[in-house]
């Protein structure tokens, strides 16, 4: 039998439980795809075969996304999300530590993988929990919290960086404990 998820406001309300789950997936994305390019060259030497291989390397969880279906036979649809963006956050978290080759490499398939599974959780719990006559509305709701959250995530970096507040690996690291607090 799946857990049961606690009480809360958010299981209550599905349509603040997926706009609050959009916001936090968008912002520590947005984060994270914010600072990795510059952090890459700068602090681990890539050329563009690295960052090639580094994008090719954020995709492979996106071709295995498929593969969450078999998670659902141990856990509910809101047990993976939350598990998922766990996941991303730890991947966003360990990116400023690693500047190497290998070390982003890793970072950037847990990061994605927790991404990926986390986009497949979303898509399938809006389906079910929004009532059909008003989903599409909804569902521009949804998506616009999310796109909020990546003008803040893009936002705070700036001013962030602007102001000298950190090393990238400070960032990544307040950036992903943030995310997953």
């Amino acid at each position: 039998m799946a857990p049961t998820l606690p009480a809360s406001p958010l299981n209550a309300n599905p349509i603040a439980f997926l706009r609050a789950l959009a916001f936090i997936n968008y912002m520590g994305y947005a984060g994270w795809a914010a600072l990795l390019y510059n952090f890459t060259v700068e602090k681990a030497g890539f050329q563009w075969f690295e960052t090639g291989l580094t994008q090719s390397t954020r995709e492979i969880p996106g071709f295995l996304a498929f593969t969450a279906i078999f998670w659902l036979l141990l856990v509910r649809e809101q047990v993976l999300a939350y598990a998922a963006l766990f996941v991303m956050g730890l991947g966003g978290a360990l990116t400023g530590q690693f500047p190497t080759l290998t070390g982003v490499l890793v970072s950037t398939l847990i990061m994605s993988l927790g991404f990926h599974y986390f986009e497949s959780m979303s898509v399938s719990l809006q389906l079910q929990l929004l009532p059909k006559a008003e989903a599409p509305r909804l569902i521009g709701t949804i998506t616009a919290a999310g796109a909020s959250a990546q003008f803040l995530a893009y936002g705070g970096v700036g001013v962030s960086w602007g102001a000298g507040w950190g090393s990238y690996e400070q960032v990544f690291l307040t950036g992903g404990v943030s995310f997953l607090a």
